[in-house]
C-alpha cells in the first residue's frame, strides 16, 4: 500500500482504517500521509506547468 498513489489525502487515509479493521491481530500506528507535486510526461517540465499532487502513505504494523 506504501506505493500505491492517490489523488489525495482522503483517498489515501480509507483504505489505510480499511485495512486495520480486516487485520485481527495488528493494528497501524503513525498514520501519515505524504503528499508532494509531480510532474508528468517525459522530458524537462514548462516554466508555466503546475506538478500534480500525490500522495503515499506511510504506516507502522505493531501486534495487539
Amino acid at each position: 500500500m506504501c506505493q500505491q498513489e492517490f489523488a489525495c489525502a482522503e483517498d489515501a487515509f480509507n483504505p489505510a482504517k480499511l485495512l486495520e479493521t480486516q487485520l485481527p491481530f495488528h493494528q497501524l500506528t503513525n498514520i501519515e500521509v505524504i503528499e508532494y507535486g509531480q510532474h508528468r510526461g517525459c522530458g524537462r517540465p514548462r516554466k508555466d506547468s503546475q506538478p500534480t499532487l500525490i500522495s503515499h502513505i506511510q504506516a507502522e504494523i505493531l501486534p495487539k
